[in-house]
């Protein structure tokens, strides 16, 4: 795993094709999304920085907190639109408030948190090994025809 960026576009794609749509044509949702996503990001480095434990680039997460963030952002970003009850669902809130849990975990220091700067964080820096396989002699001493 590593530290990601994530965008408005991965809190989009958590909605429907409709609701986006219906977001989409209230003035400023965008920029108020793009807000909303910057700020929880933040909030989630504070929490790990509180969990004693090293952070990556800035705007950037440990892809494991990946879906906290997105259900966190999505969150505070449909209740400020009261308007959008609908949308404003029961899972959507149990998300939120499972992910929020999460991170007080992470907060605490209870859950660890990927090393930025470990070579595990980079999957292009890994170095995989030929398996090598053990293979019975075709000629000599120990051949099953005995020779």
């Amino acid at each position: 795993m590593a530290w990601i960026t994530i965008t408005s576009d991965d809190v989009m794609d958590e909605l429907t094709p409709l609701e986006r749509a219906s977001l989409s044509a209230i003035q400023g949702s965008q920029e108020r999304l793009t807000s909303v996503l910057v700020r929880v990001v933040k909030s989630v480095r504070g929490k790990i920085v509180a969990g004693d434990a090293p952070l990556g680039p800035d705007g950037t997460v440990p892809e494991q907190l990946m879906n906290e963030v997105i259900d966190v952002a999505r969150w505070r970003w449909l209740i400020s639109f009261p308007q959008l009850v609908k949308m404003q669902t029961r899972e959507r809130k149990d998300a939120n408030d499972k992910a929020l849990e999460e991170l007080g975990r992470v907060q605490s220091g209870d859950v660890k948190i990927e090393d930025p700067n470990s070579q595990a964080a980079d999957p292009q820096a890994w170095t995989i090994l030929p398996k090598v396989r053990h293979r019975p002699r075709s000629t000599g001493p120990g051949r099953e025809d005995g020779v």
